[in-house]
């Protein structure tokens, strides 16, 4: 059985939160209308404010480390109660964040250069080897363990596999993270970021409002009708197939996971990257594709009329989900 497991389950609506936290402004009332420069979406003063707000990349990174710094003392705290020795995992956490290389996808020099930022993108030489190898500071120590005593370990340090569910009408519902269920590990991270607001009861109607939101995102009658020219668009200039805008840069990625997963080797849980030749097709199409996306955009109108679109639906969902926001804002902003 390994030995690490996710700390958390983050719901749908948390992924698209993350995604959306990171790709927008701070609110503010003279804040641009949709489709100017400065624009600030309706929900970013509310979901941001679950991420830090305006902080910086750099602080961010930097919280996060010390963060894991000490949720790692405590874990060896916890499982030194339990009978375990625990070596803190301290090693460098990678950065979601990215190089902090700018991304222009509406620059047609910059869409030349990288197309979507799937097969290469700016920054790429900095960014961390993905084929360096985690290495476990307690693996010495397991090696020391029994196959009994590896799995009490596990159990100590990430909690009981739960059992699968009696009630089949539940058995294909995502599991729902429990910290008291979870170990050593569960309680150090209750310990060190307390109530996650998304976690909560109390939130739990707004975050299914909220994978509503995002679920339903394109089909806004303004949303619907900026698909429809873009694709039109496409088509004619030789690029039939898509549905909607963000359908393009998908395929692409699609195509490209493809390559990695028809090159991983059986006998290994890493994949082998494809061949240059390879990769190099797949780039030259991402590129003729990006810029004919780029044309599309610009000829339809596209970005201006897709966030304005979007301000529309979000404003209608901050109206109505007004009380549960500022309760969720104040509550992120208590936990930080």
């Amino acid at each position: 059985m390994p030995l690490s497991r996710p700390l958390l389950a983050l719901p749908v609506a948390a992924v698209a939160i993350l995604l959306f936290a990171g790709c927008t402004g701070s609110a503010s009332p003279d804040a641009a209308a949709p489709g100017e420069a400065g624009y600030s979406s309706p929900l970013t003063e509310y979901l941001s404010a679950l991420y830090g707000g305006g902080s910086s990349p750099d602080e961010q990174q930097a919280q996060q480390q010390q963060q894991q710094k000490k949720r790692e003392e405590l874990v060896a705290t916890c499982m030194k109660k339990n009978g375990f020795e625990y070596t803190p995992d301290v090693q460098s956490l990678t950065s979601l964040v990215g190089s902090g290389e700018e991304w222009k996808p509406d620059d047609r020099q910059w869409v030349s250069q990288w197309g979507y930022g799937a097969v290469d993108f700016p920054g790429r030489d900095d960014a961390p080897d993905p084929s360096a190898t985690w290495v476990d500071p307690n693996a010495d120590y397991l090696s020391t363990l029994s196959d009994s005593e590896k799995q009490a370990f596990s159990d100590a340090l990430w909690g009981k596999a739960p059992s699968a569910p009696v009630d089949e009408t539940t058995a294909d519902a995502a599991p729902t993270w429990d910290w008291k269920a979870a170990g050593c590990q569960g309680a150090a991270q209750h310990e060190v970021g307390g109530e996650d607001p998304l976690q909560s009861d109390e939130f739990a109607p707004l975050m299914n409002a909220l994978n509503e939101l995002w679920q339903q995102t394109g089909t806004e009658p303004g949303m619907s009708e900026a698909n429809r020219d873009w694709s039109v668009c496409m088509e004619e200039s030789g690029h039939p197939g898509f549905r909607t805008q963000p359908d393009a840069a998908t395929s692409i990625h699609t195509e490209l996971s493809a390559l990695w997963t028809s090159d991983a080797t059986a006998s290994s849980d890493a994949a082998v990257a494809p061949d240059e030749e390879a990769l190099a097709t797949v780039k030259k199409k991402e590129i003729d594709l990006a810029l004919a996306d780029l044309d599309c955009r610009e000829k339809t109108d596209y970005s201006a009329r897709a966030q304005k679109a979007q301000a529309e639906a979000e404003t209608a969902f901050v109206a109505a989900h007004k009380t549960e926001l500022e309760a969720l804002k104040a509550a992120a902003q208590a936990k930080q």
